[in-house]
């Protein structure tokens, strides 16, 4: 059974009775109109209340012309409108408080917590002790593959101070004792003053082609004038310890030099030449 005319039971539709100029649909559209627009005024954007009633008005009327099932239709149209206009402004309001465009600001849920499990520790390295190199027994250097010269002579109170060097001229590497007994020689090998072996020394490693150096002192030599050149000498101990095993003397400064002979500082007194202990 259809039925035409406005449903009683229809708040909207008895708002407002039909008029001459628009009828029924007029005075429903008013209403909706107004319901929007308050609806609308706590959105973000503002909303044309009144187009969108009268879109909705139209609908609703041409479903309503045919019959009473055009008739639940436009009333469903009606419905679906406001809901979802309902929708769009609380959901805009919502935004808008939740980025304080409102003047209060809503709380956003706390971050979650994540649990952050621990990573395994690094598996310790295992070290394989591996063999140590294998030593070399190191010679003592020949004599003969040993040179020495004196490069320099200084002079203080009493005393001088001769800078020489050593370098080995041999094929290899060698070693020769730290400290040995020095001397101070004349023309024709005279010794002119004779130090003491030293009491203890080591081991010195000396490549081929390097060169180490020392500083000789001498000091009070009261004996006759010595013949050029003057220079010094070193004597080696014997593998024994208690034997020389040469005597290797410095090639002098020049020719001539007899520089290296200290003065006379009392003739009861001994004179003295020592070492100090060879050095890269």
């Amino acid at each position: 059974m259809t039925r035409s005319g406005p449903d009683p039971s229809d708040a909207y539709r008895g708002a407002a009775p039909a008029s001459a100029a628009g009828g029924p649909d007029d005075a429903f559209e008013d209403t909706l109109a107004r319901r929007i627009a308050g609806h609308a005024e706590h959105g973000v954007r503002p909303i044309d209340a009144a187009a969108i009633a009268r879109t909705a008005a139209s609908t609703g009327a041409g479903g309503r012309s045919g019959s009473g099932v055009g008739v639940a239709l436009g009333r469903l149209g009606w419905l679906l409108t406001g809901a979802i206009l309902a929708a769009g402004v609380i959901g805009g309001t919502a935004w808008a408080g939740s980025h304080d465009l409102l003047g209060a600001a809503v709380e956003s849920a706390p971050p979650s917590e994540v649990a952050v499990l621990p990573t395994s520790a690094p598996s310790p390295s295992i070290l394989i002790p591996t063999a140590p190199p294998t030593s070399v027994p190191m010679t003592a250097c020949a004599l003969a593959d040993l040179s020495a010269r004196v490069t320099s002579w200084t002079g203080a109170a009493g005393n001088r101070i001769a800078t020489v060097v050593l370098t080995n001229t041999g094929s290899g590497p060698c070693t020769i004792p730290s400290k040995e007994q020095p001397r101070l020689i004349g023309g024709a090998g005279k010794v002119l003053l004779d130090g003491d072996p030293p009491a203890s020394t080591t081991a010195v490693v000396v490549a081929a082609g390097a060169s180490v150096s020392t500083e000789i002192d001498d000091a009070n030599y009261c004996g006759s004038a010595p013949k050029a050149p003057v220079t010094v000498a070193f004597v080696f101990a014997g593998p024994d310890g208690s034997s020389s095993a040469g005597v290797l003397v410095a090639e002098p400064r020049s020719a001539t030099d007899t520089f290296g002979v200290p003065e006379c500082l009392g003739p009861g007194g001994p004179g003295l030449i020592t070492m100090h202990p060879w050095a890269p």
